[in-house]
C-alpha cells in the first residue's frame, strides 16, 4: 500500500484566499442550496461544471420540527445557475471556485416578486491527505462568499437572495471501496465545521452515501444523505419580529426560513444518475428533498449538470480497451508486488513508452504490442524519466488488458510514487523468471 500525505505548507495560499474573501463580504452567504461536498480531483485536467437547479419551497419547519405555511401563503421558488470550476494543480491539491446566478420568485398574498443577480460564490481547495488502494482521505477547506446586499432588496422590496451570514467551512472526506476487484462502487462518509458570522450558529455538515462511477460509456449514480446541524440555539430578541418573518409584503422571503434563520438544521436525501457520455464528458440528473429540520424551509430540488474535463492530455479513449477494461474486473485481482522493481534487481526483456494515460481510470497505452511479443496479462513497469529522456525510477506496475498489433492498455495495479504518468515515461516488461539474486 502507498500512503500519501500532504504537506501542510500547501494550505497557507489557499487559507489566506479563503480569509481575504471572508473578511472582504459584506453580504450573505447561505446554508441550504449549497451542500458540503468533496472537489478533489484526481486527473490533471481543468474542470467546467455548470449546473441548473430548480428549488421550490412552501412552508418551514419550526424549532420542534413540525410543518407550518406561513401567513399569507408564500411560494418561494429559485433557479440556480452554477458554473464550477476545479483544477487538479498537483497530485494532491485542487483549488475550485464557484459562480452562481439566481432568478427568484416569490408570492405573498397573492402578489407576485421577483429578482434576478449573483448569488452566494463559492472559493476553496481539497487535499488528498491520505491514498491508499481502496482507502482516501481528503480535507478540504471553503469559503461561500455573496455578490448581492439584502438591504438593497428590501429597500426596492425584491426577494432576498439568501441569509446575512458569510460561511467558512473545513473538514474530512472519505471514501472507501468494498470490493478490491473496482473502485466503480465507493462508500463516502464526510464532516465539517463551519464558522457563520454576524452572530449567527456554527454548524456541522455531514454526509453518507454510496456511488456507483463507472469509468466507461454506461450509466452510474450516487445516493446521499446530508445533514446540517447548527450547534448552539440563536434567537434575535431586538428584531423584535418571527424568525423568517417579515412586516412588509413581497420583501425577504415571506415568511419562508430562506433567510432571516440564526440557528437552522436539516436532513435531506440527494439523488444522481449520470452518464458518462466520454472519458471528457459526464451528463447527470439530480433531485433532493429536505426530510426533516428545525428553523428551516422545506425544499424540493432537481437539477440537470454536466462536466467537462479541459485540457486532458494523453487520455485513452478506445472502444477495445474499455471492454478490456471490463473484462479485466472479471479476473482474478492482479497481485502487485510489496516494493517496486529496480534496475539491476529486475531483468527486463524488452522496453518502450507511455503514448497516452488516463490518471482517473489508471490506464496507460504503451508502443508495444503482440509484434513484440506483448500478451493480455503480461506484467509492465513505468519509469520516470529524466531531463534527456533516460529512466529514473519506477512509479508504477500494471497489467496488460489489451493488445493490438503496435500499442497496448495496460491498466496500472499499483502506484509507487506521487506522481502523474506522462506521455514518454519509460515502460519495461520483465522477463518471466522475475527478479534476479
Amino acid at each position: 500500500m502507498i500512503k500519501r500525505y500532504i504537506n501542510l505548507t500547501n494550505l497557507a495560499p489557499a487559507l489566506l484566499v479563503a480569509f481575504l474573501a471572508a473578511l472582504t463580504s459584506v453580504a450573505q452567504a447561505e446554508f441550504l442550496t449549497r451542500p458540503w461536498e468533496s472537489h478533489w480531483e484526481a486527473e490533471k485536467s481543468f474542470q467546467l461544471m455548470p449546473d441548473l437547479r430548480f428549488h421550490l419551497s412552501n412552508a418551514n419547519f419550526d424549532s420542534q420540527g413540525v410543518v407550518y405555511a406561513p401567513a399569507g401563503t408564500p411560494s418561494y421558488a429559485r433557479l440556480d445557475t452554477d458554473v464550477l470550476a476545479r483544477w487538479a494543480v498537483s497530485p494532491t491539491v485542487t483549488v475550485f471556485g464557484r459562480l452562481n446566478w439566481e432568478s427568484l420568485f416569490l408570492t405573498l398574498n397573492s402578489l407576485p416578486a421577483s429578482a434576478f443577480g449573483f448569488g452566494d460564490q463559492t472559493l476553496g481547495a481539497t487535499f488528498r491527505a491520505l491514498s491508499q488502494e481502496r482507502f482516501k482521505v481528503d480535507i478540504q477547506i471553503q469559503a461561500d462568499v455573496p455578490l448581492y446586499d439584502n438591504n438593497k432588496s428590501a429597500a426596492a422590496g425584491t426577494p432576498f437572495f439568501g441569509n446575512s451570514v458569510v460561511d467558512f467551512t473545513g473538514g474530512v472526506f472519505g471514501r472507501f471501496a468494498p470490493s478490491a476487484n473496482s473502485t466503480d462502487f465507493l462508500v463516502h462518509a464526510g464532516a465539517g465545521y463551519t464558522w457563520r458570522s454576524n452572530g449567527y450558529s456554527p454548524g456541522m455538515p455531514w454526509r453518507v452515501g454510496i456511488s456507483y462511477r463507472p469509468q466507461t460509456r454506461s450509466l452510474g449514480f450516487e445516493l446521499f444523505w446530508m445533514s446540517y446541524l447548527s450547534l448552539t440555539p440563536v434567537s434575535f430578541p431586538a428584531l423584535n419580529v418571527t424568525p423568517c418573518n417579515t412586516t412588509l409584503p413581497n420583501v425577504g422571503t415571506g415568511g419562508l426560513c430562506w433567510a432571516g434563520s440564526p440557528s437552522p438544521s436539516f436532513g435531506r436525501i440527494h439523488g444522481q444518475v449520470n452518464f458518462r457520455v466520454s472519458p471528457l464528458l459526464l451528463a447527470r440528473v439530480t433531485g433532493s428533498y429536505v426530510i426533516y429540520g428545525s428553523s428551516a424551509p422545506n425544499d424540493l430540488q432537481m437539477g440537470l449538470g454536466m462536466t467537462f474535463a479541459l485540457g486532458a492530455r494523453n487520455t485513452v479513449e478506445d472502444p477495445d480497451v474499455e471492454s478490456a477494461l471490463s473484462r479485466s474486473r472479471e479476473r482474478e485481482r492482479f497481485s502487485a508486488p510489496q516494493s517496486p522493481a529496480v534496475e539491476g534487481v529486475m531483468t527486463y526483456s524488452l522496453e518502450g513508452k507511455v503514448i497516452r494515460s488516463n490518471d482517473r481510470m489508471h490506464l496507460v497505452q504503451i508502443n508495444l504490442g503482440s509484434e513484440r511479443g506483448v500478451r493480455v496479462g503480461d506484467t509492465i513497469d513505468i519509469f520516470s524519466i529524466t531531463r534527456n529522456g533516460q529512466p529514473r525510477e519506477t512509479i508504477a506496475r500494471g497489467r496488460v488488458i489489451s493488445v493490438k498489433l503496435n500499442e497496448a492498455a495496460v491498466k496500472i495495479g499499483e502506484y509507487f510514487k506521487e506522481v502523474w504518468i506522462e506521455q514518454g515515461f519509460i515502460v519495461k516488461k520483465p522477463m518471466s523468471g522475475g527478479p534476479q539474486p
